[in-house]
């Protein structure tokens, strides 16, 4: 329906509130998207109604939300849609994402502090002053907004000690937590929380702690994989919302506006995306690049090839030759069966197969393991040989036979 009553406003140049009474919020949102000319948002209002609830649970209590889901399933669309919603109520936010050899404490301070990027270190360095009761303070917090430090300043602060270091640091997040509180921020985003290295998780794990006492919303958007398959015990606190497949609707919607900018003929095109939808298996980014290599049946999109092949690479011998004969095995395996193969290849305990779900290859299940996405399974069955189709075949009968070999004949 989305789709049909925006179409109808674009033909006829009105707003779609002209050809309906009482539109949906989620109906008006996709429509002003789409005249826009940006993405539009869909499939995730129930998503965005639970960030919306915690968000005014907040106000009596703190609380936190942490959005996870496989990479490109739309957890940045979700969260900035959220902040659009609370700018438009006139509630202030911080979005402050996580980026590969980025200073992301200098970007999160000075969010935080409304100090431009473009500011020079002396004026850095006036503001830092107006907020600091003491020299020790001023240093530190100095560095944390990435200005240089001269040699005083860093020999005063290399010859404190842990203990002082940390009653330091914990000034430093309060200033910050009530600056944050100062400037009417309602709610901070962290993105891109798994990308984090060891120095910029203990940073926020450090003022999620100091700001439970407040009332911030924080909201973190995370892969689960690495160090966040499994909650952290500093994260229990915080909701999860978990972002799955698209429904067949919604997909629908974003396989229209994906193949706007395509020149094929429209059975052609009709064709495109029903093929990208039925590989996509729900995956709004994966979607997309299935529609812009026009050969949604065939490719396998950029982006996840080389991930999963970059993956594989860092694998161990063992590692590659179960996770081939699970992809021959099928999209999902039983425990039993990768037992039985690791036992083959005289390999004990669980630790090949964690390291794969780790990695965001496969999904533990009540019985069994999953490949993540239809197309990840479909990318390691095109790297097995013919030879190791035969070898992962008699691995098979041989488990069966060991099965049924205590059944009576």
């Amino acid at each position: 329906m989305f789709r049909t009553v925006t179409h109808l406003a674009c033909f006829f140049d009105v707003s779609v509130d002209y050809l309906m009474e009482d539109v949906p919020l989620p109906l008006l949102n996709y429509a002003k998207a789409v005249q826009k000319g940006d993405e539009p948002f869909v499939g995730r209002d129930w998503e965005l109604v639970q960030l919306q609830q915690l968000y005014n649970l907040n106000l009596s209590s703190q609380s936190a939300a942490c959005i996870q889901g496989m990479q490109g399933v739309g957890k940045t669309a979700l969260i900035k849609r959220f902040l659009d919603q609370l700018q438009h109520t006139n509630k202030h936010s911080v979005y402050v994402p996580i980026e590969p050899n980025d200073a992301f404490t200098r970007r999160f301070c000075r969010a935080i502090l409304c100090i431009s990027n473009d500011l020079d270190d002396a004026s850095v360095r006036l503001v830092i002053k107006a907020l600091a009761n003491t020299s020790l303070l001023y240093f530190y917090l100095l560095d944390w907004v990435g200005v240089t430090l001269d040699s005083a300043e860093r020999y005063a602060l290399s010859h404190l000690s842990p203990s002082r270091l940390g009653e330091l640091e914990a000034l430093a997040m309060t200033l910050l937590v009530q600056k944050a509180l100062e400037s009417s921020v309602s709610a901070i985003a962290i993105d891109n929380l798994h990308a984090a290295n060891s120095k910029q998780l203990h940073f926020i794990e450090e003022f999620i702690e100091i700001s439970k006492k407040q009332r911030l919303f924080l909201i973190l958007g995370l892969t689960d994989i690495g160090l966040f398959t499994y909650p952290p015990d500093w994260l229990k606190h915080a909701h999860t919302i978990s972002l799955g497949a698209l429904n067949d609707s919604a997909c629908e919607s974003l396989a229209s506006f994906y193949t706007k900018p395509q020149s094929l003929p429209p059975s052609q095109l009709e064709l495109l995306r029903q093929l990208s939808i039925k590989r996509s298996n729900g995956h709004p980014a994966i979607l997309k690049a299935l529609i812009e290599s026009t050969q949604g049946d065939k490719v396998f999109p950029e982006p996840l090839y080389k991930t999963t092949i970059r993956t594989l690479l860092e694998l161990t011998h063992v590692q590659v030759s179960l996770l081939k004969f699970i992809a021959c095995a099928g999209m999902a395996v039983k425990v039993e069966v990768i037992d039985y193969f690791l036992s083959i290849k005289s390999v004990t305990g669980i630790k090949p197969v964690h390291d794969l779900v780790c990695l965001g290859i496969l999904c533990p299940k009540s019985n069994c393991y999953v490949f993540r996405h239809l197309l990840i399974w479909e990318i390691v069955l095109s790297l097995v040989i013919d030879s190791d189709r035969k070898e992962w075949k008699t691995f098979s009968q041989r488990q069966k036979k060991e099965r049924y070999k205590h059944l009576p004949k």
